[in-house]
């Protein structure tokens, strides 16, 4: 995957950006899986209060199957959310993101996820810190789905609660590492 942004000052508190991700799928086993993929977004960033700060990002995602019969994917993507920081160490961040997520099962190659999310996270030292996650998503796969799982035909839409824990290790500020429990 490659990634690119631009970011520009609007005001002190507030920021807007334009990002793209170039991603190539290349797998051992399905060669009708491979492709390319294409997300283009913008976005605004900024401080409502001194502690707590909004974002926003809309855009559109093409992913191309090379050896698929089925259509390529065409999405649109976006997050929206707040950002609190009651204490230096200390984030709660709560919000909405939609996107398109790869399938792991036959005759179906991405679905679209609507997710609802919170994350607390808590810095321990300059490097540890920890993170909490609860989420709940709505998958939509949008094409005819066919498993052999139960002889399943038709389509197919998941609704899915996760919460896990995470600890992180920040070597760097380019380069860090975590361990998590889902």
């Amino acid at each position: 995957e490659w990634s690119s942004a631009l970011f520009m000052d609007l005001t002190a508190k507030t920021k807007i950006f334009v990002d793209y991700d170039f991603t190539l799928y290349d797998y051992f086993k399905d060669d009708s899986r491979d492709g390319k993929g294409h997300q283009i977004a913008g976005g605004i960033e900024g401080a409502l209060f001194p502690k707590t700060t909004l974002y926003s990002k809309f855009g559109y995602e093409h992913i191309d199957y090379e050896g698929s019969m089925r259509d390529n994917s065409n999405n649109f993507i976006s997050e929206v959310g707040v950002l609190y920081k009651p204490l230096s160490k200390t984030a709660i961040d709560i919000g909405w993101a939609r996107d398109t997520v790869q399938a792991t099962f036959a005759n179906t190659d991405d679905f679209t996820e609507d997710k609802l999310f919170g994350r607390l996270r808590q810095k321990f030292t300059e490097k540890i810190s920890g993170e909490a996650n609860f989420s709940y998503a709505s998958q939509d796969y949008q094409d005819f789905t066919n498993t052999s799982a139960g002889g399943f035909r038709g389509e197919r839409n998941d609704d899915i609660i996760a919460a896990d824990a995470k600890l992180l290790y920040q070597f760097t500020d380019w380069f860090g590492a975590d361990i998590k429990y889902q």
